[in-house]
């Protein structure tokens, strides 16, 4: 029976950026975080394409009541390129952070900039979402300052460089949340220590119905019992 330590809990949702296309999951901003803290649980349930839309109605697959200390959103990309509205853009956060009843902290991140090379409105678009991701998650990592030469494909997806920023920055905004709860985690065997990921998001619209997280923690919740250490603070929006 193997014992682990997790002192922060963390879930990403996210798009294609969070998947980290173009230089790869295993060097993705999140794979870069768990690679730097073993002992924090980090679960990227990212999907490629993904709208804020289409995790609103996917969110349905993750427990409300898990006492993640942080649930990370990086979304509006693809929101931005369909030129979602930002009425329905809010509305659409706003569903997936209060399904997440039990976390404690709910980030709300700036995306990058889009490149009008590709999509010539899209910036425009992207323009409206800050100010209200701004007001709604002030203390959340912002990328909107990214210049143009972090990006890959499409002028859309961070290169290395930008990946690695990202990490900074979002790694900066987890440490300072106050006194995050301690978990242990029993699990049996060397499945304590399992470590690498499955895969990067759903490959067809019958993944999309059912998504399967991915994983870079030591262990989770389908073959370890978690127990919590003190009980959870009261709820609040970072």
């Amino acid at each position: 029976m193997g014992v682990v330590l997790v002192t922060l809990s963390v879930l990403f949702l996210g798009d294609s950026i969070t998947v980290a296309q173009t230089v790869g999951i295993s060097t993705g901003y999140v794979e870069r975080i768990a690679e730097r803290r073993p002992d924090w649980e980090v679960v990227n349930a990212a999907q490629g394409g993904a709208t804020a839309d289409s995790w609103a109605t996917d969110v349905r697959f993750f427990s409300p009541t898990r006492r993640w200390d942080a649930v990370v959103l990086l979304l509006g990309t693809t929101d931005a390129i369909r030129q979602t509205p930002v009425e329905d853009y809010a509305a659409d956060m706003r569903t997936i952070a209060s399904h997440f009843e039990g976390a404690r902290n709910v980030f709300m991140l700036r995306p990058p900039p889009i490149g009008p090379a590709t999509f010539v409105n899209a910036q425009s678009r992207l323009d409206t979402y800050w100010p209200w991701l701004a007001a709604e998650s002030p203390l959340a990592a912002d990328f909107s300052d990214f210049d143009f030469t972090t990006f890959g494909s499409l002028q859309v997806h961070p290169l290395q460089a930008g990946h690695d920023v990202m990490a900074d920055r979002v790694e900066a905004m987890l440490l300072a949340i106050p006194e995050p709860r301690a978990h242990v985690l029993f699990c049996a065997g060397l499945l304590a220590f399992a470590t690498r990921r499955v895969r990067a998001g759903p490959r067809s619209d019958r993944d999309r119905e059912s998504p399967s997280p991915t994983r870079s923690s030591g262990a989770g919740p389908s073959f370890c019992r978690m127990m919590s250490r003190r009980p959870p603070d009261t709820r609040r929006r970072a």
